[in-house]
């Protein structure tokens, strides 16, 4: 079985530089993104 790792916050901040450094390791990613005006 593999694992896979969830990142939530993936398109910026400690979500990207996190999602970058575990997909140099090879890591089986999922991303969660929302994008909401409310929030721009």
């Amino acid at each position: 079985m593999e694992n896979y790792i969830l990142i939530t916050g993936a398109s910026s901040g400690i979500g990207y530089e996190m999602a970058k450094k575990l997909a140099e390791r090879k890591y089986n990613l999922i991303f969660f993104l929302v994008h909401d005006k409310k929030h721009n």
